[in-house]
């Protein structure tokens, strides 16, 4: 069980109130080759979103400006090698000015060279509405990248309660894995999110699913001494073996 960067850009957010684009959860291995931009796409160098410090800039461009909604740049982002203007809004707008952004039919599930999407940049970012939004839209609830990670395992890990139940609403797979057979509801168990854990299992989510290191939910929890978890797993076995269901 390894703690995800993304950690790094919370904290940086806590400590500077700027958003900030979270660092990748892999490094590209020299025999990856980076997404390219798609068809429908724009690469380009020197807009104004494109600037090296984009992160900075407070001011939201204006929307009636944008000709091409499917825009992508180059940039040296921690690892990462292309944005779209919808990472860049994810990232940066408020709510409001992401909605009216969506009107004008961006590409809901265009990647940067890591795999990472507007929906996971929103959630690490913790900008719940613009999730929603998103969802509302169409993105792909259950896109995995490079390490076969996805929104609602990013989302438990970071214990975005209100972003795990809106991608559940969603019909997020509570039972898909990543490349280390990591689950959703693993994640929340080894970080100690009591309510995550309850909704997830709610949703369905399989306790018994083992991890590459043969660690299950209950493992994790009780090595990390998360009592109230513990108690939530065993009532949801008795359930299941009682043929109850929850």
């Amino acid at each position: 069980m390894s703690a995800k960067p993304f950690l790094v850009s919370l904290s940086l957010i806590l400590l500077t109130g700027c958003p900030v684009i979270p660092p990748p959860l892999s490094i590209l291995s020299d025999d990856e080759t980076p997404t390219e931009p798609s068809a429908d796409s724009t690469l380009v160098k020197g807009s104004k979103f494109c600037k090296d410090d984009f992160w900075e800039m407070a001011v939201v461009p204006d929307l009636a400006e944008i000709e091409d909604p499917n825009q992508q740049c180059e940039f040296g982002g921690q690892g990462e090698r292309l944005k779209t203007r919808l990472i860049h809004e994810a990232v940066d707008a408020t709510p409001r000015v992401f909605r009216a952004f969506l009107e004008k039919g961006p590409s809901l599930d265009a990647r940067t060279s890591s795999g990472h999407t507007a929906l996971l940049f929103a959630l690490v970012n913790g900008h719940t509405e613009s999730v929603r939004a998103l969802l509302e839209a169409g993105a792909d609830v259950d896109l995995q990248d490079r390490e076969q990670t996805t929104a609602l395992m990013h989302a438990s890990f970071q214990g975005h309660t209100e972003i795990v139940k809106a991608l559940l609403e969603a019909g997020a797979d509570v039972d898909l894995q990543d490349r280390e057979q990591t689950t959703a509801l693993i994640e929340a168990s080894f970080r100690g999110y009591t309510e995550i854990v309850k909704a997830l299992l709610d949703a369905g989510a399989d306790q018994h699913i083992e991890n590459n290191s043969g660690m299950t939910t209950m493992d994790w929890a009780r090595r990390n001494g998360h009592a109230e978890i513990i108690g939530l797993l065993r009532e949801a076995f008795l359930q299941d073996r009682s043929g109850g269901g929850r």
